[in-house]
């Protein structure tokens, strides 16, 4: 085992730090989002770390779906989320229960469900996209144009070795 350097160390307790917050911003939730986290959480069957993050997937096919022209294809979503097909599936079995998103046929396809956002999807994903950038931008509030653009850079770099190692 390697030794542990000191800006390791403070690394570490900082992350840990970071985790602990996040846990208090989720408080002050517009309504729509806290009802949204509440119907997910009631309507999972899974373990509580598979319940908490529905909210996250609700969020990316939203994201998903909106940076689309089309509607998109049951196996195109889930290859964009970077999950198992049955999970999508079940995801949006519960959006369309829900009706925030919809089934439509292929036109050249029958096989193909395509599926998209409704209009009151599309306007909850919008409401929780526009809460994500207010509080992002509370909290790089006091970054520099050039912190921020450090801070981007390093974060990509965390994130494409999470990726290499995923």
């Amino acid at each position: 085992m390697t030794p542990v350097d000191q800006s390791t160390t403070e690394l570490k307790e900082l992350f840990q730090r970071f985790f602990r917050l996040r846990h208090g911003m989720r408080l002050g939730l517009p309504e729509a989002i806290a009802d949204l986290k509440k119907r997910l959480h009631q309507s999972a069957s899974g373990s509580p770390a598979e319940n908490s993050n529905n909210f996250e997937l609700f969020f990316n096919v939203g994201n998903a779906l909106t940076h689309q022209p089309e509607p998109m294809a049951m196996g195109d979503l889930s290859r964009s989320l970077n999950v198992p097909l049955s999970s999508a599936t079940r995801t949006i079995d519960w959006l369309v229960a829900n009706k925030f998103a919809q089934r439509l046929p292929d036109p050249d396809d029958r096989r193909v469900v395509l599926v998209a956002l409704t209009e009151p999807g599309l306007a909850l994903y919008r409401e929780i996209d526009s809460f994500f950038t207010e509080r992002m931008e509370g909290m790089l509030r006091d970054f520099s144009p050039e912190e921020r653009s450090t801070f981007r850079d390093l974060l990509l770099k965390i994130i494409n070795n999470m990726e290499q190692e995923a």
